[in-house]
């Protein structure tokens, strides 16, 4: 996949991909980070990934279940590796997601993912968030409809690695 942005063709179940972070310093560069669709929900309009972060000599789940509008999530992309080859364990929380979702009650996220994951790890404590987060991991994150409809909240599971 070099040459070209990725589009939906490429997007499948298992796909490794890298993602822009937000612009920063001087020169305005941009990072990358990994992550894993997990799901697809092209019907709807909706990817669900997990996202990964360098720890130690490995990398470790970030965030395990981040649903994503496709058009945000395209945006987002940088490239696709090839597909990972492992049983997944986000597959409860995007059954769940899609149960909630049908009722309105949670949503995806339509900002770029680096937003998305930066939303979610907000939602902690901070004092929490910084002791923690070499042994926290966010199990899923879901825009949740409030009481005036729309959807700024966001709702967070955490676990320990």
């Amino acid at each position: 996949m070099t040459g070209r942005r990725p589009t939906l063709a490429d997007i499948e179940r298992g796909a490794v991909f890298t993602y822009y972070g937000p612009r920063r310093g001087l020169l305005r560069r941009r990072g990358v980070a990994a992550g894993v669709v997990v799901a697809l929900d092209a019907a709807i309009g909706v990817v669900h990934v997990r996202t990964m972060r360098p720890h130690g000599d490995g990398v470790v789940t970030d965030i395990g279940h981040l649903p994503m509008v496709l058009s945000a999530f395209l945006a987002s992309l940088h490239s696709i590796a090839d597909k990972a080859d492992w049983i997944d364990v986000a597959v409860p929380d995007v059954a769940e997601w899609r149960k909630r979702h049908e009722t309105g009650d949670v949503g995806a996220f339509s900002c770029p993912l680096w937003e998305a994951e930066r939303l979610a790890w907000d939602t902690l404590p901070r004092a929490e968030a910084a002791l923690e987060r070499d042994r926290l991991y966010i199990a899923h994150a879901y825009p949740r409809r409030g009481a005036d409809g729309t959807y700024a909240t966001v709702e967070v599971a955490v676990h320990r690695h």
